[in-house]
Formats: structure tokens, sequence, C-alpha cells
């Protein structure tokens, strides 16, 4: 990437903290991560634990007494139930491995514009 060393280093910080927000999101158990920048080539990489996650995933949603919220979290997401005052939802899981995820990532504008070219 042509530029400054400290503006494409931010890029690239901004790109790491990314991908480890979305792998968090979804539920991968990141053991250990890092990134050593230089101008011309830069590494990152995530150490994520070993293991396929289940099929589905539950979605926290409002307080049953919130009805509009309600409403609209049940015309959503198809399989709503109800424990303790909150609806759920049990939805199928996207991404079971961090490798899909990652791929997919790399592919969005967000990472594109940050990065020159990216690879796994």
């Amino acid at each position: 990437m042509k530029g400054k060393q400290d503006i494409i280093g931010a890029k690239v910080l901004k790109c790491f903290e990314y991908l480890g927000k979305q792998l968090k999101k979804h539920e991968f158990n990141v053991l250990e991560s890092g990134w050593e920048f230089d101008a011309k080539e830069s590494l990152l990489y995530f150490m994520v634990k070993k293991q396929a996650l289940s099929d589905k995933i539950i979605i926290k949603g409002p307080p049953v007494k919130i009805k509009l919220n309600a409403k609209k979290f049940k015309s959503k997401h198809k399989n709503v139930f109800e424990k303790d005052k909150r609806l759920f939802a049990r939805e199928k899981r996207k991404y079971k491995i961090p490798d899909k995820l990652i791929k997919d990532l790399i592919k969005e504008e967000y990472v594109k514009q940050r990065v020159k070219k990216i690879s796994i």
C-alpha cells in the first residue's frame, strides 16, 4: 500500500480489530491473536479453538412486555420462544467453522478499503 506508515498501520489495525470482533460475535473462541506491521507486508493472525460450533444459535430478543419490539422480533425470526419474560429465537448458524467466516469477511468492502491484498 502507498501512503504514510502511520496511516497504513492504522488501516491494518482497523482490519485486524474488525476480524477479531467478528470472530467473537460469531462465538468463536479466539485463544490468541496478534499482528506484525510492515508497510509492504503485514501479518495478522488469530488462533481459534479447534471445534465446530453447533448447527443452531439462540438469539436473545426483547422483554415480552415491550410490545412493539416483541412484535418486530417475532416478525423477523421464525422459531421464537419465551423464557423468563424475554423472547428468544432459535436459528440455523451461518458459520460453524472460522475459515468460512474469514473467507467471507475478507471479501467485504470494509476490509478491501483498508488493505491492498489479503489471503488466508
